[in-house]
């Protein structure tokens, strides 16, 4: 702390926030990971780490910090652990989910509301978790008890209220989700091929194989390492002149 009572800014945990707030979870990590080392029972600076470990694509990382985050939390047993109690779980969740482990997700779900019945975040969680692992209807139950707390932004309740109005509608009107895929797939190759037309007429070739020449020096298709033989990588658009790739759209179009 610094002399006026603040965070001191150049401290590990000083920049630390600092990172979390200008959206640098890479610095985050370091400096969080270094606070940690100073003070090992900071668990608001655990689950900061365990959060910024998500947001960097580590989820197994995530999910070891969330654990030794809560057996500390139990272990301090104060007020302030038991308020992060909920938001480990919550992040333990969020972990699971990027671990394509939905039963893990939702027992972290049912552990909050087990003690916090109108956990908004849990519940709103829950409920979406179930409707993306196909179990409609007890994902809609959910929802509409997230609706009827209301503890939870206007804003939000509005939004979800609209998805499931939406949601309820086409199960009415018995709309199959590939519906969604061939609605969307129309206009994405229209989108396509509109900019790979233009870009063919400047010399540019769409929708090509990266390719290299192997050690006999024949031009094969380039294979990730470890991937099947024929997980070959396609390029939007590449410059035959140079061998430089392509994009079409500033990110991929659903």
């Amino acid at each position: 702390m610094s002399e006026s009572g603040g965070m001191d800014k150049n401290s590990a945990a000083g920049r630390a926030i600092e990172a979390l707030r200008t959206d640098n979870p890479e610095e985050a990590a370091k400096a969080l990971l270094e606070a940690l080392r100073e003070d090992p029972e900071r668990i608001d600076l655990m689950h900061a780490l365990a959060v910024t470990q998500i947001r960097r694509g580590h989820p197994r990382d995530a999910l070891a910090i969330t654990i030794q985050g809560e057996e500390l939390a139990r272990a301090q047993g104060d007020q302030t652990a038991a308020m992060m109690l909920p938001q480990f779980l919550l992040t333990r969740a969020a972990a699971f989910e990027d671990l394509y482990d939905p039963d893990g997700a939702k027992q972290s779900f049912l552990g909050i509301l087990e003690h916090e019945p109108q956990n908004p975040r849990a519940r709103q969680g829950l409920g979406h978790l179930l409707l993306g692992w196909g179990q409609t209807q007890a994902g809609l139950k959910h929802l509409q008890t997230y609706l009827a707390d209301a503890q939870d932004e206007p804003d939000f309740l509005k939004g979800t209220q609209d998805f499931v109005n939406a949601l309820q509608a086409l199960i009415r009107k018995d709309i199959h989700p590939k519906e969604f895929l061939l609605a969307h797939r129309g206009s994405y190759v229209e989108f396509f091929n509109h900019h790979a037309h233009r870009m063919e007429s400047e010399g540019w070739i769409a929708e090509a194989s990266r390719m290299m020449r192997n050690d006999e020096g024949e031009v094969v298709p380039v294979i990730p390492e470890g991937a099947r033989p024929y997980a070959a990588i396609r390029v939007d658009l590449v410059n035959p002149e140079t061998g430089q790739p392509g994009q079409i759209g500033d990110q991929p179009m659903v």
